[in-house]
């Protein structure tokens, strides 16, 4: 359903109550958080190099990225606040972040999200670490033991995207029932993080490349 769809599209840098806050608790975040230490030099020079969020949202996919742009429409659009934001990134240093969803016009369950968030230069090498653990485990441990933990969902590891200065792509599958794969790109560059999700991969696969040339 739409309503599911948006559940499992939201970015990792978002605390929501789903899979993709990525189990920040427990043995999980303190192995995450163990990984790095997180940078966290003077606010002075954050400050000094924020920019407005009118500037993160021009980097936001519009329709007219889209192959048939006219078939597409605007669902919702808008700023990534501090409250929504996971603790883990908050210490990356978070700064701002701009969300938009899109949705077919003759169906409206199927979507595409893409979001931007910045981070300090010094910590943006460290934001996809979650993301990469958790394939990591389903990579390492058996269906049975990954069902356990995470119930009806699955992450899949699809080939490297090769975008930005690091990326990743993988599939999110619906094991317990009928619901159609999402696929997702995250990637980083510069001081940002993109994220683009969807039930077509072809089509995030392209809406990801011309994300990161607005960078």
């Amino acid at each position: 359903s739409s309503n599911n769809f948006l559940k499992s599209l939201i970015p990792s840098t978002k605390l929501k109550p789903t899979l993709f806050c990525f189990l920040f608790v427990n043995e999980f975040f303190i192995v995450v958080c163990s990984f790095h230490e997180v940078s966290n030099n003077s606010s002075d020079s954050t400050q000094e190099e924020k920019k407005s969020i009118e500037e993160v949202s021009d980097l936001a996919l519009s329709l007219s990225d889209f192959p048939n742009s006219s078939g597409w429409e605007i669902s919702t659009r808008g700023e990534i606040t501090n409250n929504e934001v996971n603790e883990y990134y908050k210490e990356l240093g978070w700064v701002d972040g701009y969300e938009i969803i899109f949705r077919k016009i003759d169906s409206k369950d199927v979507q595409v999200v893409h979001s931007s968030s910045r981070y300090p230069l010094e910590n943006i090498s460290l934001v996809l670490e979650p993301i990469k653990y958790q394939l990591e485990r389903f990579n390492k441990y058996s269906t049975d033991y990954n069902k356990n933990i995470y119930g009806k969902y699955r992450y899949q590891e699809l080939s490297e995207p090769n975008l930005g200065e690091d990326s990743v792509a993988y599939k999110l599958v619906y094991i317990e029932d009928d619901a159609e794969d999402v696929y997702y790109i995250e990637f980083v560059k510069a001081t940002y993080y993109e994220y683009v999700g969807g039930y077509d991969y072809e089509l995030v696969k392209e809406l990801a490349k011309k994300a990161e040339i607005l960078i």
